[in-house]
């Protein structure tokens, strides 16, 4: 199969477009058909995780071609309008954590996170399909011979310290913003800790912070065991949402009694 377009950046381009109007499409179609309650706002968790998994394989596909800087512009680009796309987190370690900390009932988390496994499962076969369009080179090669390499580097439990100080700074970090900075302001802020956070995982585990969008990208892949992958991308990510929020409440303490 020819390719459409001889520039990679195209075919990311109208992926990225295609997948933020399918996400229109699908609430508009479901808050038609079911009304705005809480099966539409359940659907929302599935679609952050789904978009999260598409950022990150694109990312993969653009990476031989543009090397780490290209990488990291798409990223900014692709995450800062995410605030006003996006209305739930695709981090299943956080659903715990509300879990933990009552802050959700037991039956609300597990069907988010029953939701967000079905974005990360159907992201794969949504990612073929659109390979299979041949618009660049990258997608027809991963169409015709699609090779599953894991990002891991590390050992096992070096990769899951990373994995839990990256969720947990991020986490630390947006904890920052909220509240001190407008939305425009946030989002930037956000995209520039994504992009640190993955120059960071050039060398170390990928960094993908979501147990559920390394499970839809990196699962089964090869160079690593399925044992190795729960540690790092599932127990790390969990690890780091309590270290996250163990850092935030320290911080708020310690205002307060500054205060």
């Amino acid at each position: 199969m020819e390719p459409i377009f001889d520039t990679v950046a195209f075919g990311t381009i109208i992926l990225y477009l295609y997948t933020i109007a399918l996400v229109f499409i699908l609430r508009i179609t479901t808050n038609k058909i079911l009304g705005v309650g809480n099966v539409s706002e359940y659907i929302e968790f599935g679609v952050s995780t789904f978009v999260a998994c598409v950022i990150k394989y694109e990312g993969a596909v653009l990476y031989p071609s543009y090397g780490l800087s290209g990488v990291l512009l798409y990223i900014f680009c692709a995450v800062v309008p995410l605030p006003w796309i996006l209305k739930k987190s695709g981090e299943p370690q956080v659903l715990l954590l509300m879990l933990v900390k009552k802050m959700a009932g037991a039956k609300h988390c597990l069907i988010a996170f029953a939701v967000q496994c079905v974005g990360a499962f159907l992201v794969f076969h949504h990612m073929r399909w659109v390979w299979s369009f041949g618009m660049v080179g990258p997608h027809v090669s991963r169409t015709e011979a699609f090779i599953c390499k894991s990002s891991l580097q590390l050992e096992p439990l070096a990769g899951c310290a990373v994995e839990c100080l990256a969720f947990a700074w991020h986490m630390a970090v947006m904890h920052w913003v909220r509240g001190r900075c407008n939305r425009p302001v946030a989002a930037v802020i956000n995209a520039l800790d994504i992009m640190a956070i993955a120059v960071l995982g050039t060398v170390t585990t990928g960094t993908y912070i979501n147990p559920l969008k390394a499970a839809g990208v990196t699962l089964n892949c090869q160079g690593s065991s399925l044992t190795d992958h729960v540690v790092v991308y599932w127990i790390g990510p969990v690890i780091g949402v309590f270290v996250g929020d163990a850092i935030i409440t320290l911080a708020s303490s310690l205002k307060q009694k500054v205060q």
